[in-house]
């Protein structure tokens, strides 16, 4: 399925504001980058706090660097163990880079102390691929929640917990 989608696109890294991208990266090696649900519920919550960091307040001693509130939207997603589905729509000139970036780095710092490691958690940058039209749209977001049922983790999308079809993206402080 997942060629259909992708064959006659390539990844982007050239992002322009009113696109929509499907973006996505998975485990160094296919390892889990997700252990538990606490750890689902943390990649969520600071991708939450990176797309809408003017409903967040952090009381920390050095003053955290956040994004242009409204500048990206969060149309779809599913956290599987060994990978994450983003659809992702760019509203302002920040690059949808600068998001993903701010999330992984916090996410992957957040995973390394929590588990007692060190080093890369994902196999490589992640992938992003222009979406061309609506029929394209549709595809993508129905292939995004249709992930856990084809893993056979599930029988009916309705039943994962850790995406959009289950719970739509929403700011939260606690996930």
């Amino acid at each position: 399925m997942s060629g259909m989608i992708h064959r006659n696109n390539r990844d982007y890294k050239n992002f322009s504001i009113g696109n929509y991208y499907h973006v996505y990266n998975r485990g160094n090696n296919k390892q889990n980058i997700f252990l538990d649900d606490e750890d689902m519920k943390v990649f969520l919550f600071f991708l939450s706090e990176a797309v809408f960091p003017d409903r967040f307040t952090v009381k920390t001693s050095r003053p955290k660097k956040i994004l242009s509130p409204g500048s990206f939207e969060i149309h779809a997603y599913c956290i599987m163990s060994n990978h994450y589905h983003l659809l992702i729509r760019q509203h302002s000139n920040i690059s949808i880079s600068n998001l993903i970036q701010k999330v992984c780095t916090s996410y992957v710092k957040y995973f390394n102390k929590k588990h007692g490691r060190i080093g890369h958690l994902f196999q490589d940058k992640y992938k992003a691929v222009l979406i061309e039209n609506n029929d394209h749209l549709k595809l993508v977001i129905n292939y995004i929640h249709d992930n856990p049922v084809e893993a056979e983790i599930v029988n009916s999308r309705d039943e994962y917990p850790w995406s959009s079809f289950y719970k739509p993206f929403i700011p939260s402080q606690t996930w």
